[in-house]
């Protein structure tokens, strides 16, 4: 378990983008999005304008996963690429918790700046439940999150 969770933060640590998959209307849906992670893994921070389809989704079904991994489209990526499925329920930031979300993101992608200061930005959490890490293409180790 030691070894998938280093495996883990270090997936997330090198990538900054990921596949944000969502239900829409009883059909997946999947988009690309920015994000950054708490220290203790448990919640993964990215931004989406409110009048988007992702937010309209996600507050009628809130069910989502984010893939990130580190394939490089080669042939190698059978053997060496790790694919990391964060699985949970995402929702806007508490208020609260709205300032600490949005700096974690900025810090991870300080470009996102002007966008991130819109009136019409939310900052959205995912709030991990179980991270599905994959090596070596089958292998695969369940992480539940406490």
């Amino acid at each position: 378990m030691n070894d998938a969770l280093s495996d883990i933060r270090t997936v997330l640590a090198q990538r900054r983008f990921g596949v944000l998959a969502i239900h829409d209307a009883g059909q997946p849906h999947a988009g690309l999005v920015a994000f950054a992670v708490s220290d203790d893994l448990r919640r993964i921070v990215f931004c989406s304008p409110r009048s988007t389809r992702k937010v309209a989704n996600l507050a009628a079904d809130p069910r989502s996963a984010l893939l990130v991994h580190t394939a490089a489209n080669d042939e190698a990526d059978l053997a060496s690429a790790l694919a990391l499925t964060a699985v949970g329920t995402a929702s806007p930031a508490e208020p609260l918790q709205q300032a600490a979300c949005r700096a974690l993101l900025l810090a991870r992608h300080p470009s996102l700046a002007d966008f991130a200061a819109k009136p019409d930005t939310l900052v959205m959490v995912l709030h991990v439940k179980r991270y599905d890490l994959v090596r070596n293409f089958q292998d695969v180790h369940s992480v539940e999150m406490p």
